[in-house]
This record gives C-alpha cells, structure tokens and sequence, in this order.
C-alpha cells in the first residue's frame, strides 16, 4: 500500500466516523448548555452527574480516536476537556473555548 493510498483511506475512514464525531461533540455541548442554564446566582450549578460523565466519556473516545483518523489536534483538544470534566470543578468558559476549537479541528 502506498502512502497515497493510506491517506485515501484514512479519508474514507474518517468520513464514515465522522457522524460519530459530531455525536459526541452535540454530547459535550450538550452538558455546556445545560451547565449555563443550570447556574444559580452564588455561581453553583446543579447538572446531572451522568450527563456530565457521559460528556467526559464522549471526549475520552474522541480523544483516543482523532488522532487516528490524521486529527492529532483534535485529540489534544479532546484529552483536554476530558481533563477539564474529570477535574472536581469546571471552568465553563475554559471548557467553551476548547469546544470551539475541537469543532474548528475536526472540520478541517
């Protein structure tokens, strides 16, 4: 196989995971919208736990695969909101921002 047809590959791959993906992603930015509505004045949010561990699972996965699928940004971007919802608090706008950017990552 040569290098040309490795990247045709990879290609093909990464469209047929790229619906996965943006799945995953809609999982995390679900939990960030829910975060937002969910904050009372005091600064305390009440968020379901599950939702935000299947947030931090979702990018757990992504973290593990994009750099697979030549996506190796993607991947640091992921490792890092994995980190972010892994940690006991979350920097909400922190969490945003690399949200932005791993949408930006993955649709290049």
């Amino acid at each position: 196989m040569t290098t040309r047809d490795a990247a045709q590959l990879i290609a093909e791959l990464w469209e047929q995971f790229r619906p996965l993906v943006d799945a995953r992603i809609r999982v995390i930015e679900e939990y960030v919208t829910d975060r937002e509505a969910a904050q009372v004045g005091d600064g305390r949010t009440r968020v379901s736990e599950a939702l935000r561990e299947r947030a931090r699972q979702a990018a757990h996965n992504l973290s593990g695969a994009l750099g697979s699928y030549g996506r190796p940004a993607g991947s640091t971007l992921a490792a890092r909101i994995d980190g972010e919802l892994a940690a006991d608090t979350v920097d909400l706008d922190a969490l945003r921002q690399t949200l932005v950017e791993l949408r930006e990552a993955v649709s290049r």
